[in-house]
């Protein structure tokens, strides 16, 4: 891996920053990638492995890296847990990635008028603590809290739990402060939210984020079965056309039940059944429980147990666990209206048998995010055919007057779409008022039909190529996975390990619990950076050096990550295990 940075740039950024700037090889690959997987034939047409990754620990480090950047003419990409899969985080022309972990305090709790102020590194699950100590809430939170930021989710865009009362997060942010390229901070608020907003970073780097809260309250969770999809659909409507106020309705279909279930070994729900989950404030039950009853009844829907509810409910923040049954996802999130989403899903569910399973959120009464995921495998020949499958579930959602869950930088074709094409010139403009040299983030958001000098130009055609012929592609990589019995190349690791490093969901959940990661919070030094590192040894993509066995050999053996992990690894096991099997290596090689 050859970094574009000449000695004397790493000296002056070395001299700027100390120990706050790395240029190992390890550092650099584990920062190359966010939680999806990219087809090795993708990552041929861009760089992405930084050069350099920066952890600022104050707004003045960011300001200080902002001008260095701007002089030297040198990428800057903002990135937050990487918890997002849409690549918005992952650089495109090398650069300098940085890594916000550091800056992760909040600001201020105002309880009068119910808001929040944080840095853009501060966890979701953080906040929802901190603000609890003042009778307050979140109004809402995406399902990846454990590990998502603040930053990295208003950067992303987005909706998640919470969303049927409040929308999406946009709606619920009063102020962003932000670093522009050409060092200006600015507060963006109203209107002007839309320069920074699901932006991915092009526009600037996020120095805080300020965003409403709620009052704390106790929750009444419903769980309801229905035999027929038209008639889980119809009771969401009902839902709507009744205005029962919940806070968060979720819905899920047969396959992912079948795969959560199978995955945990817990046999609760019918898998023939679709389900749907609504969450209020105990307040409201008086008001709302019978009307729930009596159109669940006018639509054949069956009230689960409580108990059942609660579970399904508190499960909420795993919705990979059936990861380790791929050991790959191919996944595809879109957002679509209610009055189309059983056209939808059950096209969907048509074309691929169970083999995509669908989950929903609402988005307030009339619209749903639909997360589907399909089983795959990265080291078989027919992954990046199958991968194409993702592209299908979206033309589809589409054809329903859906559109992307985000864009990031692998469908800036669809911007203008999306955005419409008013706000996305204006967005343009912006971007080239105060970034005229293309620094930040470059080939996310904007397609290349508009910024000509768009390091993903190729993916971009790449795209609209497999969108032509995507479903016989995909069917063609469904069939050559499926024939190809075992992995590509010989695993130089123990069986259990090679298993657990394909199995991990690279959610991150096991950063904030991570002994040697809270001292010390580089991505190579938590089990999530292990993990990558091992994927890419076993690939033959990197070398074993001794730089590599010494990111392995650091543990404190605490066992914290085995306990949040999604796919129930033995993580502290296997890094024994690496242990034992380095020195093997290091014999063999003797």
């Amino acid at each position: 891996m050859k970094t574009s940075l000449s000695n004397q740039t790493k000296e002056k950024l070395q001299t700027l920053f100390g120990r706050g700037v790395r240029f190992k090889d390890t550092e650099r690959l584990v920062y190359s990638h966010d939680m999806g997987v990219i087809p090795k034939q993708i990552q041929k047409m861009f760089n992405n492995v930084p050069d350099a990754v920066f952890q600022p620990k104050s707004q003045e480090q960011i300001v200080e890296l902002m001008e260095f950047a701007s002089d030297e003419n040198i990428p800057v990409i903002p990135r937050g847990a990487g918890t997002a899969g849409f690549g918005g985080s992952v650089p495109t022309k090398g650069g300098i990635v940085v890594d916000l972990v550091r800056m992760n305090r909040i600001l201020n709790i105002d309880v009068v008028n119910k808001t929040c102020k944080v840095e853009p590194g501060v966890i979701w699950a953080h906040v929802e603590e901190a603000v609890a100590e003042h009778n307050l809430a979140l109004r809402l939170y995406p399902s990846s809290a454990s590990s998502a930021t603040v930053g990295g989710w208003a950067a992303q865009g987005g909706s998640g739990y919470g969303s049927y009362e409040f929308g999406r997060f946009r709606d619920n942010i009063a102020e962003v402060e932000l670093l522009q390229p050409d060092n200006k901070v600015v507060k963006l608020s109203g209107d002007k939210l839309d320069m920074v907003y699901s932006l991915c970073g092009i526009t600037g780097i996020i120095l805080s984020v300020t965003f409403y809260l709620r009052e704390k309250t106790a929750e009444k969770v419903y769980l309801a079965s229905f035999d027929k999809l038209r008639n889980a659909v119809g009771f969401l409507n009902l839902l709507r056309e009744n205005k029962i106020t919940l806070w968060n309705v979720t819905f899920s279909t047969p396959g992912l039940t079948s795969l959560k279930q199978l995955a945990s070994g817990h046999n609760i729900l019918d898998e023939s059944l679709y389900h749907i989950t609504m969450v209020m404030p105990e307040g409201r039950v008086r008001e709302y429980d019978t009307a729930i009853k009596e159109l669940l009844a006018a639509n054949g829907g069956n009230l689960l147990s409580s108990d059942k509810a609660k579970d399904e409910w508190n499960d909420k923040f795993y919705p990979m666990r059936f990861k380790k049954l791929g050991p790959t996802l191919i996944a595809s999130e879109v957002v679509n209206p209610i009055k189309n989403i059983d056209k939808f899903i059950n096209e969907i569910e048509t074309r691929f048998k169970s083999k995509f399973a669908l989950e929903g959120t609402m988005i307030g009464p009339d619209k749903m995010s639909v997360l589907g995921f399909m089983l795959s495998d990265e080291r078989k020949l027919g992954f990046p055919l199958a991968y194409a499958n993702s592209l299908d579930v979206i033309e589809t959602s589409e054809k329903y007057d859906g559109e992307p869950y985000a864009i990031g930088m692998y469908f800036t074709e669809k911007a203008e779409k999306i955005f419409g094409k008013e706000k996305l010139n204006k967005i343009w403009e912006y971007k080239r008022s105060v970034d005229p040299n293309g620094i930040m983030n470059p080939g996310k958001i904007v397609p290349a039909s508009i910024d000509k000098n768009s390091p993903t130009k190729l993916l971009g055609m790449a795209m609209k190529m497999a969108n032509s012929s995507r479903r016989l592609v995909g069917l063609a990589g469904l069939l050559l996975t499926n024939a190809q019995g075992g992995s590509a190349k010989k695993s130089p690791l123990n069986d259990d390990v090679t298993r657990d490093t394909f199995n991990c969901a690279l959610c991150g959940y096991c950063r904030d619990v991570c002994t040697v990661f809270g001292a010390n919070p580089w991505e190579s030094n938590s089990p999530r950076g292990k993990y990558f590192l091992m994927n890419q040894l076993i690939q033959g993509k990197i070398d074993m050096t001794e730089e590599v066995a010494r990111v392995f050999s650091i543990c404190a053996t605490c066992k914290k990550c085995d306990r949040v992990c999604q796919v129930n690894s033995l993580n502290t096991f296997n890094w024994m295990q690496v242990r034992f099997d380095l020195k093997n290596m290091d014999k063999q090689k003797g």
